[in-house]
């Protein structure tokens, strides 16, 4: 998985947990939150911001799973399998977003990014320089100045 696609999915997470948290009437503690009239699920997400697409949706969705921060519900509750799903914060999801965690950790890939770079730039231009070195201190030996 390349990083920028890490870093958009985490941009989109954090992008999600905020609107949901925004729409939100009363924190999550006291039970299931109340979004009023939106529902939000991954389809309303592509309608109303359109600047990511579905699939780019349903990666981020997968990754707030994953983490816990949002849980997911059947809009249906006895409907097809492949059914849309509506999306809740959970508590987690909500120190997470107020903490920055996906913020965090994309600095953290990109310091792991310019980390995996520097690993082999550094060993091969010091290794350029001693050799320089070497032929310099050669040339000078065999040849010496008058």
């Amino acid at each position: 998985m390349s990083y920028t696609y890490r870093r958009r999915k985490r941009e989109i997470a954090h992008f999600i947990l905020t609107k949901i948290y925004e729409d939100s009437l009363y924190p999550p503690n006291d039970g299931p939150p109340d979004y009023g009239e939106q529902i939000w699920s991954i389809g309303t997400l592509a309608k109303l911001f359109p600047r990511y697409t579905w699939e780019e949706y349903r990666g981020a969705v997968q990754l707030l799973e994953f983490h816990e921060h949002v849980s997911c519900a059947p809009l249906e509750r006895d409907g097809p399998m492949d059914a849309p799903l509506q999306i809740y914060r959970t508590p987690v999801g909500t120190e997470a977003m107020f903490d920055g965690f996906y913020e965090k950790e994309t600095q953290r890939d990109n310091l792991e990014r310019f980390e995996l770079r520097t690993r082999w730039i550094l060993p091969i231009v010091s290794f350029l320089f001693s050799l320089a070195a070497l032929i310099l201190s050669f040339l000078n030996h065999f040849y010496p100045k008058k």
